[in-house]
Formats: structure tokens, C-alpha cells, sequence
């Protein structure tokens, strides 16, 4: 390809909107050169950092619009052909016990460290599971059930945050 050749197919990327795809290229090109090639390279740097740092606010920012929908999806108490599935949810900082939210739970009593007791708004049926996670992984010592309250130790490290959902099961 001759040097006019070359010329005509950087017009018509130009024309394209490749614009800032071509720039980069062409600096990281004389991002090589002696004595010059270096504050280049830098800017070229510069540069794909910038973007690199819209991108992830970006993907920052969907993320946080991901886990609000998440949150509300899990108050909502979930009804199947008329039977309630989900009737107790509750999401809390073990660490420094405080409530981030919750449903169908009246308190949570702190037992000691890493020992706490959610207590039911109205008591669960006699048949009933939970399901937890966390912002990491969620290690118990013990769970004992009741009714209308579920007591669980935590093994270390325990989480910053941990989010128990009750379901009944008949």
C-alpha cells in the first residue's frame, strides 16, 4: 500500500467516526519516537485511562441501580397460587448491628458477639426454611428455630453484610 493509499484509508476512518481510535493508534505509533515519543506515549496513556475510568464509572453506577432493584425485589413478599412463599426477610451488619432492612421482622437481638436472635413481626408456619448470603461468604456456628424467632451464631470472618430470607414450605 503506497503512502497516498494510506492516506485515503486514514480519511475514510476519520469519516467513519473512528476518530478517537485512530489518534490512539497514531500516538502509540509515535509514542516511539526519540525525544518526543515520550510526553506522546504519556498522553496516549493519559488518555486510555480517562476512558478507562468513565467505563468503570459506568459500570459502577449500573451495578448500584442493579443491586437497588435486587433489594426491592426481596421485600416484596413473593404469593404463588394464593400461598405466601417468602414471609420474613432481613438484611443487617452483623459487625456493628445495624439494620440495613427488612420485612416481617419486629427486632434483632444481639446475644453477644457474632450471636444474634431475629425476631418475627408474625410468627412463621410450623414448616419453614432460610436461605442467607452475604457481601462474602457466610460461615454459621448454629441456627436454632422457633416460630417466631431464629437464633444464629456466626463463625469468623463474618461478613459486613448478611441478608436472611425465611420461606414456608407448606
Amino acid at each position: 500500500m503506497s503512502g497516498n493509499d494510506s492516506l485515503i484509508e486514514l480519511q475514510k476512518a476519520l469519516s467513519a467516526g473512528n476518530t478517537k481510535k485512530i489518534l490512539r493508534f497514531l500516538m502509540g505509533l509515535l509514542g516511539g519516537t526519540p525525544f518526543v515519543g515520550g510526553a506522546i506515549g504519556a498522553s496516549a496513556s493519559a488518555w486510555a485511562e480517562a476512558e478507562q475510568t468513565k467505563t468503570n464509572s459506568l459500570i459502577q453506577d449500573a451495578l448500584q441501580i442493579q443491586d437497588e432493584r435486587i433489594d426491592e425485589i426481596d421485600k416484596k413478599l413473593v404469593e404463588i397460587s394464593g400461598k405466601q412463599w417468602v414471609v420474613a426477610y432481613v438484611k443487617f451488619k452483623p459487625k456493628s448491628f445495624q439494620f440495613v432492612d427488612s420485612s416481617n421482622v419486629s427486632s434483632l437481638t444481639d446475644n453477644g458477639y457474632l450471636d444474634f436472635t431475629i425476631n418475627f413481626a408474625t410468627a412463621l408456619r410450623s414448616r419453614f426454611t432460610l436461605q442467607y448470603s452475604g457481601s462474602s461468604e457466610v460461615k454459621l456456628n448454629s441456627v436454632k428455630e422457633t416460630p417466631t424467632s431464629v437464633r444464629v451464631q456466626f463463625l469468623e470472618p463474618c461478613p459486613d453484610v448478611v441478608t436472611f430470607v425465611f420461606f414456608n414450605l407448606d
